[in-house]
This record gives structure tokens, C-alpha cells and sequence, in this order.
């Protein structure tokens, strides 16, 4: 079957003057613009579809993509054995796009996504830049990237060695018992993780991070922690710890308690959708069963934190990382890890700890950092997908990406 990249454009009122940012997301990017990020976005209670006044078409031109072949509406077999394949493959429908659409031409680029995006946007940042007489011709001028909550680290970083301190901090509003909390502890102590972040999460690094080797899962914190979240609460959420009852599906066919997606959803109960944003007749599922990201779990290709992210932050105008406080699909904590053991720039990790206050609206929204072209976002009661539980922080957080307000307006209401 040939590949068909399918893709929704989202027009800014000021076309004529603004920039494009493309986005990824680690589900399929059509769920990001009906949730949280397009002009409309559908109510969990009603299920009814809202004017959403924290659409990122307020700011930018938006183009969101399914990617890489196969996923959300996309067609085709995804038989890529690397992320360097997925990413040409991804420029080459940039190509193609930007061949199609030439008002597009000539406009600053960003690449933005959440999740497993976090393992392949860097890659196709990196991919562009190596390419960039080609893609310049064409009229695309990548700007930077911002990654949300990305799969950027191994496992071991981003989930299981943070998983403790994680858990010392959640388990009473989680409704955790401190018996069970104990045999956690004693578990963390065992393999060697207990104080782990306390040890080495340090501003400036002390050097490169000692990392063990990966555990099975009868020896997992990070999975201990998630039986005993849900034994105390059937409507745990690792995408929002703090998550309660009721627990339905949302109008995409995504359950919170749940990383699986349903066929029961607003694209397959409203059949006369799909035709009108020219899609396949086919079951749409959000994200979980779909084939491509199982296939890339299996690419013989490093993490981008270990490879291309580096370069691509000193070749980027601008990188921004975010993480919502409240996710446990990849920990907070863990992204700070890979910051600090990873070097760019002449320099490992950040020399100073963030400590900024992020307001929004005159209240804190959460911490941020920046050196050398990186920026940090963390951001407060938020989940893995940040703009879908807090829109106001992620919008404020693309004007800066954007260059539309400066680092300085990031502190003021």
C-alpha cells in the first residue's frame, strides 16, 4: 500500500505573518488537536465540542501530523529500521508540503511534540539540519524544537530511578498505606535507587551519572509503585496521579486509567467526519495499539539524549524540554536526570538549578531554566499531556518558544 501522510492544518487569522510549528505527538496528532492544542476542543463531561480560547492557532500556524506511517489516519506499513528513516521520511513530506502550499515557504519552523515524540523529533530536527541546502531551496527554516513530556531518555532514567523519591512524595495524597510504603522502601534499597535523585541530581553535575543496569519487573519500583496506586484508587492515572472517580472515556476513545486506546471515539461514532477531513475509512484508534510505535520500540537506535539531541540544541534557535509535575508515564525528576548527565554546548547539564518562578495570570505555574539555548519547563499539577489539563502555562510557554515575549516575561503575570 503506498504511504499517505495524513496531516491537519490549523490557519492562524495572520498567516501572512506568523510561523508554523508542526506537531508530533506521541499518540497520533489529530487526538492533540481536538483535545487540547486546535480551535475547537472536545468537553470530557458533554462530550460536545467548545470554542477553545487557548488554541495554539491564536499564535502560530499549526500543522498537525500523523507520524510516522501507519499511525492515527496515516497509511501505509511502517517498515522503518531506524529513527534516521523515519526522519527522512518525515522531511520528505515536508518537502512535499511545502511544494504544495508555497505560501508556507520561507516561514520560521518549529517542530513540537509530547511523549514518544520525544524520541523521534530530535532525530528529525537533526536530519533537517544536516540537509539544510535542500530544505532551504524549499523554503523550510528550522527554528527549534520543544519536547513535552518526551521519551528522550531510556526507561532506566526517566522512570525507574526517580520512581522512589516520586513515591515518598505522592503516596498520602494517593491514599497509600505507610506498610506498604515500607516494603517500597525496602525494595528501592535493595536494588540501590532509594536516595537516588538525593545522591546525584546536582546543579552543577559532578560528573557523568552511574547507571544501573535494567531491571525485570518483579524488581521495579517504578511498577511497585503503580500496583499500589491502583490498589488504593481503581481510577489511577499514571498520565495524572492525582486522577479520581468517574473514570469514562474522553471523546477520543482514551480512558485516563488506562495507556490503551478504544474504538469508541468521535472520529468512528460520527462516520461523516472522515470524509470531510479527506481521512480513510478506517477504525481510528488514539494511540497504544498502534502498529508504528511498537515497531520503533524495537529500532536498533539509541535514545536522542545519548546521540543527535545535543547538536540539535546548539544548531536550534531554541529548545524547550516541559514536564508536567503529576505524570508518571516518564517522571519529572527524570527528565532533570537527563539533563544533568547529558552535555552540549562545552558543558554537562545545567550549572544552576532551576529556581525561576513561571507565573501565569499573576499566580505560579510551576519552575523554569535556562542555558545555553536549552530551557526547562516544570510545570505545576500538570499531566503527561500539559496543555490538555493546563493550557494556560503551554500557551504562555510557545509564546516563548516562539519569540513572541522574551525569557524575562516568563516571571511576570
Amino acid at each position: 500500500m503506498m504511504k499517505r501522510v495524513n496531516f491537519i492544518f490549523g490557519c492562524s487569522l495572520q498567516l501572512e505573518k506568523l510561523a508554523t510549528a508542526t506537531l508530533l505527538s506521541g499518540s497520533t496528532a489529530v487526538l492533540a488537536a481536538h483535545l487540547s492544542r486546535g480551535h475547537v476542543k472536545f468537553n470530557n463531561v458533554t462530550h460536545k465540542a467548545e470554542p477553545n480560547p487557548y488554541s495554539w492557532t491564536n499564535l502560530t500556524n499549526m500543522i498537525w501530523v500523523d507520524q510516522p506511517a501507519g499511525t492515527g489516519f496515516s497509511r501505509g506499513q511502517p517498515k522503518n529500521q531506524s529513527m534516521e528513516q523515519i526522519a527522512e521520511e518525515f522531511n520528505g513530506f515536508l518537502l512535499s508540503l511545502y511544494h504544495t502550499f508555497p505560501k508556507l515557504q520561507g516561514k520560521r519552523l518549529w517542530l513540537a511534540g509530547e511523549s514518544y515524540a520525544g524520541k523521534f523529533i530530535p532525530y528529525m530536527a537533526d536530519w533537517i539540519y544536516k540537509h539544510e541546502a535542500e530544505n532551504q531551496r524549499a523554503g523550510i527554516h528550522l527554528h527549534g524544537i520543544n519536547m513535552i513530556d518526551g521519551f528522550f531518555m531510556d526507561g532506566i532514567i526517566g522512570k525507574e530511578l526517580p520512581s522512589m523519591q516520586f513515591a515518598q512524595q505522592h503516596y498520602r495524597s494517593m491514599n497509600i498505606s505507610e506498610a506498604d510504603m515500607s516494603a517500597l522502601e525496602a525494595k528501592a534499597q535493595k536494588i540501590g535507587i532509594a536516595d537516588y535523585v538525593e545522591k546525584y541530581l546536582h546543579y552543577p553535575p559532578k560528573g557523568p551519572l552511574p547507571i544501573p543496569r535494567n531491571l525485570n519487573k518483579s524488581e521495579s519500583v517504578y511498577s511497585a509503585f503503580k500496583k499500589l496506586a491502583k490498589k488504593a484508587n481503581p481510577c489511577f492515572s499514571p498520565f495524572y496521579v492525582i486522577a479520581t472517580a468517574p473514570c469514562p472515556l474522553n471523546s477520543m476513545g482514551q480512558n485516563v486509567t488506562s495507556e490503551k486506546a478504544f474504538p469508541h471515539n468521535y472520529f468512528n461514532d460520527m462516520p461523516s467526519i472522515k470524509p470531510i477531513i479527506h481521512a480513510d475509512n478506517k477504525t481510528y484508534l488514539s494511540c497504544s495499539r498502534a502498529k508504528p510505535f511498537k515497531i520503533m520500540k524495537k529500532l536498533h537506535t539509541q535514545f536522542p539524549i545519548h546521540t543527535v539531541l545535543p547538536g540539535v540544541i546548539e544548531k536550534s534557535n531554541r529548545t524547550i524540554i516541559q514536564h508536567g509535575k503529576l505524570d508518571y508515564i516518564m517522571l519529572v525528576n527524570g527528565t532533570s536526570l537527563a539533563i544533568q548527565n547529558m552535555t552540549w554546548a562545552g558543558a554537562q547539564g545545567f550549572q544552576s538549578k532551576p529556581n525561576k518562578t513561571l507565573l501565569v495570570d499573576g499566580e505560579t505555574a510551576g519552575l523554569y531554566h535556562s542555558e545555553r539555548k536549552l530551557s526547562l519547563a516544570q510545570v505545576d499539577r500538570a499531566s503527561h499531556m500539559i496543555a490538555a489539563y493546563k493550557p494556560k502555562p503551554a500557551y504562555k510557554l510557545l509564546q516563548f518558544l516562539l519569540g513572541q515575549i522574551e525569557e524575562e516575561d516568563l516571571i511576570k503575570a
